[in-house]
């Protein structure tokens, strides 16, 4: 009982976070987000000024934060979902990738944590193009 109240507190407080701080999504972000590895300040306040104080807020709202990014299936699946695990290390959080075992390496060649998902995506993705 302790620690469902100690999840709920936390949900509230990044939810008393979030929703007043969170800056609006700009067009310009992504293209600034792509930059974070190299420069991250210097890089983004060059491209845009507008790209890098939006930047700012969110990782504002992101830095320390942890993350745990679900990702079942394939290739195609897991991909974007670690994609967007680096965007959010790199804006501060803590990110962790939740994938079948054969993408354990690959997430973690993104500098990502990865935990490993129950059950056997091959034989799962065997049995649809089997039985449709």
């Amino acid at each position: 009982m302790v620690g469902q109240q100690a999840d709920k507190a936390e949900l509230a407080e990044v939810h008393d976070v979030l929703a007043p701080r969170t800056p609006p999504l700009s067009p310009k972000l992504p293209a600034a987000a792509a930059v974070l590895k190299a420069e991250p300040v210097a890089g983004v306040a060059a491209a845009s000024p507008t790209a890098a104080a939006e930047l700012q807020g969110y990782r504002q709202v992101f830095q320390g934060k942890r993350v745990l990014i679900i990702s079942g299936g394939t290739r195609g699946d897991v991909q974007p979902a670690t994609a967007l695990g680096v965007a959010l290390a790199g804006l501060g959080a803590r990110v962790c990738v939740a994938a079948d075992a054969m993408f354990g390496g690959f997430v973690q060649q993104q500098g990502l944590a990865y935990r490993q998902l129950a059950g056997d995506a091959r034989g799962m993705m065997a049995l649809t193009v089997k039985w449709g």
